[in-house]
């Protein structure tokens, strides 16, 4: 899990367009890094405050622990303990592999809507 993980191309469209926001253009590096010691640099991170996209840092701590909830009872999650607060961004967030790539999705309003930010890491077939 450790490295870095960068924003999807949805993920910078998606935020400008939504709840009328009148952010008028988003940083174009949004991005996680998972270090080995368990801590975390959040560049950019998107967060909405009164129908308003903020982009902000955050740095914690982290872990890969198991989903509490019976519907997901075999998938996992990365939570994180932001040193100052996340401040509206959720702490835990789901831990999701399709193919050869893994997935994290924070979403910000409606997620049967789409409502997301998706950051992705690319992992070795072999894996």
């Amino acid at each position: 899990m450790t490295g870095l993980w960068k924003a999807d191309k949805f993920s910078y469209e998606f935020p400008i367009t939504m709840r009328n926001s009148n952010t008028q253009k988003l940083k174009d590096s949004i991005s996680l890094l998972l270090r080995f010691d368990s801590t975390f640099v959040f560049k950019n991170a998107i967060k909405v405050v009164q129908d308003t996209v903020i982009q902000t840092n955050f740095i914690g701590r982290w872990k890969v622990s198991k989903r509490i909830e019976k519907r997901h009872q075999n998938q996992f999650e990365i939570r994180f303990y932001p040193k100052d607060g996340f401040g509206g961004m959720p702490s835990r967030i789901p831990l999701y592999k399709k193919n050869h790539q893994y997935e994290l999705f924070i979403f910000i309003g409606d997620p049967d809507a789409g409502e997301r930010i998706g950051l992705k890491k690319d992992i070795p077939e072999n894996l």
